[in-house]
C-alpha cells in the first residue's frame, strides 16, 4: 500500500505541474482569439481571429491541432496512469475483505451480480483523501485541457450578455454600441471593423449567412471527433478512478459497461449545455438549417456556405481544356470539400505508378468528369499517333479505370465539341459513348456550369 500511495503521490505532483502549464497555454489561446472588447487590452493583429469559410469547419486552427493534440494525449496518458494506480490501490486496500475475495472468485448469476455490486461499493476505501481528491484533480485537468472548446462560447461568458430582443439587428455595430445580445453583435465579437465576411462583389454578407458559416464549424478548435474521445475518455476516467471495478469478471465488465455509457451519457449533455448556451442567443448559431434558404435576404441560400462531401474527379487533357479544367475547378471549391476534389494527377508522388495513383484517386470520389474539348479525340503525339489509342496515354487509363469503378461518369462537352462515336475511340473506351453528356458553352457559361453543379450534389 506504501508503494501504491507513493506512486499516486507523484503521479499528482506531476500532474500538478502539467496543470499549471496547460492552463497557461489554453487561457493564452483563449484569451487572443479576437473579440472587440478585448482589443482595448490586447493589440487587434496580436489575436487570432476566426475564418467562418474554413474548409475543415475548425475556424482556421486546424494549424493548431498538434498543440491541442498532445494535450488531449497527455490526459489520457495520465488518465490510465491514475486509473491503475487508484485501481491498484483499491485492490490492495480490499486483499484483507473477505467479501473482497469472495467477489473475485464469484461467478454468480444477475440477481447476486447487483447484490454484490452494492457491498463492494460498501467495501470500498474512500478513508484517505488522496483517493477523493484524485478524481478532483481529474476534473481540473479535464476542464483546463477543454478550454479551446469555449471559443464559440467567448461573447457569452464575457459578462457581456443579457439578450434584450428589442435590439434592431440591422443597426450599424459600432464599437461605442453596447453589447446588447443580439446575433449581430454576438458574431461582430469576432471580426474586426474590416473583417466582416464579403462576398464575391465586395458587398458584406448578411448576419444569416454568417451565422450559417459559424454554426457549421466545430466547437473544439480542431475538430469535435476529438473532442468527444476527449469528454467521453475524461468522464471515463473519472467514474473509474471515484469507483474502480472489483475484479471478479461479470463484476468488472458490469461496472465497465456502466461506466463507459455515464461517460457518454455526460458527453451529450456537455454538448447539449453549450448549444443551450448559444441557442439562448440565437438559434442560427448552433443550426445552419433554421435558415430559409430561399429568403430574399440571400436568394442564393446557403449553397456555398455548408460545402457538401462530395468527391469529384475531373479527367483533361492539357493540351485540349486545361484553362477550362482550372475554372471548373475552382467554381467546385465554392461548394464541394476542396479535399474531395482532384483535377489531373499533380498530386502523384515521385516514382509512383500511374495506374496505382489514378486507382488511389478514383477510390475516394463520387463521379468522374470527363473533360472533351475539341481536340480531345484528335490530338496526336510527336510520330502522329492519336493519344487515345496509345494504351500508356494518361487521358485514356482515366477514362478506362473510370468506367470500369463503376461510378457515375459524366462527359462535359467543351468548345462546342461534339459526343465522339465509337468509331473515334478505342474499345476500352466504348462505353463512353453510351453516357448522357452535359455541354457547357461560353454563352451560358453560369448557366450550364449550374446545371453542372446540381448533378454533381445529386450523385
Amino acid at each position: 500500500m506504501v508503494i501504491a500511495g507513493l506512486a499516486q503521490a507523484t503521479i499528482t505532483f506531476i500532474g500538478i505541474i502539467a496543470i499549471v502549464f496547460l492552463c497557461r497555454h489554453n487561457r493564452f489561446f483563449i484569451r487572443n482569439v479576437y473579440q472587440r472588447r478585448r482589443t482595448t487590452t490586447i493589440a487587434a493583429s496580436e489575436m487570432f481571429q476566426i475564418d467562418v469559410t474554413d474548409v475543415d469547419r475548425c475556424f482556421g486552427f486546424r494549424k493548431a491541432n498538434s498543440a491541442f493534440s498532445t494535450q488531449v494525449i497527455a490526459l489520457m496518458l495520465g488518465g490510465m496512469a491514475m486509473a491503475i494506480s487508484r485501481y491498484a490501490y483499491t485492490l490492495q486496500s480490499n486483499a484483507s475483505n473477505d467479501f473482497a475475495k469472495e467477489i473475485n472468485e464469484s461467478w454468480a448469476p444477475i440477481r447476486e451480480l447487483i447484490f454484490s455490486s452494492v457491498n463492494y461499493v460498501k467495501n470500498l476505501d474512500f478513508s484517505l483523501a488522496g483517493q477523493w481528491l484524485m478524481p478532483l484533480i481529474w476534473l481540473v485537468a479535464y476542464s483546463i485541457v477543454a478550454m479551446p472548446v469555449l471559443v464559440k462560447l467567448l461573447p457569452r461568458l464575457s459578462g457581456l450578455m443579457p439578450r434584450r430582443l428589442s435590439s434592431s439587428p440591422d443597426r450599424p455595430y459600432k464599437q461605442s454600441d453596447d453589447f446588447d445580445g443580439s446575433i449581430r453583435h454576438y458574431l461582430r465579437e469576432f471580426f474586426p471593423d474590416d473583417g466582416w465576411p464579403r462576398d464575391d462583389q465586395g458587398d458584406e454578407e448578411s448576419v444569416s449567412l454568417v451565422a450559417a458559416r459559424f454554426a457549421s464549424n466545430a466547437f473544439w478548435p480542431t475538430g469535435d471527433n476529438r473532442a468527444r474521445q476527449l469528454f467521453v475518455f475524461s468522464w471515463w476516467v473519472f467514474f473509474f478512478t471515484l469507483l474502480p471495478p472489483p475484479l471478479s469478471p461479470l463484476l468488472f465488465i458490469l461496472f465497465m459497461v456502466m461506466q463507459i455509457l455515464f461517460a457518454y451519457i455526460f458527453t451529450l449533455g456537455t454538448y447539449k449545455l453549450m448549444k443551450l448556451l448559444l441557442g439562448y442567443v440565437d438559434g442560427q448559431l448552433v443550426n445552419a438549417s433554421m435558415i430559409d434558404i430561399e429568403s430574399e435576404e440571400h436568394p442564393d441560400g446557403l449553397q456555398s456556405i455548408v460545402k457538401q462531401d462530395v468527391g469529384v474527379f475531373l479527367s483533361y487533357r492539357r493540351k485540349d481544356t486545361v484553362e477550362y479544367a482550372r475554372s471548373i475547378h475552382a467554381e467546385l471549391q465554392n461548394h464541394f470539400l476542396e479535399e474531395r476534389l482532384f483535377r489531373d494527377l499533380s498530386a502523384i508522388e515521385p516514382g509512383e505508378n500511374f495506374v496505382t495513383a489514378i486507382d488511389r484517386s478514383l477510390e475516394q470520389v463520387d463521379t468522374i468528369l470527363v473533360l472533351i474539348g475539341a481536340d480531345w479525340v484528335s490530338s496526336t503525339d510527336s510520330q502522329g499517333r492519336r493519344r487515345l489509342h496509345k494504351p500508356d496515354d494518361m487521358v485514356r487509363m482515366e477514362v478506362a479505370t473510370a468506367l470500369n469503378s463503376g461510378k457515375r461518369v459524366i462527359p462535359v462537352l467543351l468548345e462546342d465539341a461534339a459526343m465522339p462515336s465509337q468509331s473515334e475511340l478505342p474499345d476500352v473506351l466504348h462505353g463512353l459513348c453510351m453516357l448522357n453528356a452535359l455541354e457547357i458553352s461560353d454563352s451560358r457559361w453560369d448557366y450550364d456550369l449550374g446545371r453542372l453543379i446540381e448533378a454533381l450534389k445529386t450523385s
